[in-house]
C-alpha cells in the first residue's frame, strides 16, 4: 500500500499507478491511496469524532477535500495544539474512531481508496 498526498496535483495517482504498472499482478497487490490534498483532510472529515477525541470544540468542514493544499494540515494542527492530547496519539485516535462511511462521503479520494482496497482483496 502506498499513501501520498496529492498536494494539489490531480494527476499524482495516475503517475504513480503508471510507474507501478509492472506490479499490476503482484502478490500482495499494490494499492495506491492519494489523499486530496493531504491525509489531514481525511482526519478532519468526522468532526464529531475529532471533538470527542480532542475534548475541544471543532468547526465542521463540509467538504475537506475542497480546502487548499496545506489548509487541512494547518486546521488539524490548530485543533491538536488546543487539545490536552499530544498530536501523534490524537491523530491516531481520530483515525481509529472515525466513521469511515462519513469520511468516504465527504472525501471522494478516501472512498476511491476503499474501493481500490476492496478490489485488491477480492482478486
Amino acid at each position: 500500500m502506498i499513501f501520498v498526498d496529492s498536494d494539489g496535483d490531480r494527476a499524482r495517482k495516475a503517475e504513480i499507478s503508471r510507474s507501478l504498472e509492472l506490479r499490476k499482478h503482484s502478490h500482495p497487490p499494490v494499492v495506491v491511496a492519494v489523499c486530496v490534498n493531504e491525509i489531514e483532510a481525511w482526519l478532519i472529515a468526522d468532526h464529531a469524532c475529532a471533538r470527542r477525541v480532542l475534548s475541544i470544540d471543532v468547526a465542521q468542514s463540509a467538504a475537506p477535500e475542497t480546502l487548499q493544499p496545506g489548509d487541512a494540515k494547518a486546521l488539524l494542527a490548530r485543533w491538536t495544539s488546543a487539545s490536552p492530547l499530544d498530536a501523534g496519539p490524537a491523530k491516531l485516535a481520530i483515525a481509529s474512531g472515525a466513521d469511515l462511511m462519513l469520511v468516504g462521503r465527504l472525501c471522494p479520494s478516501f472512498d476511491a481508496f476503499r474501493s481500490d482496497l476492496r478490489a485488491a482483496v477480492v482478486r
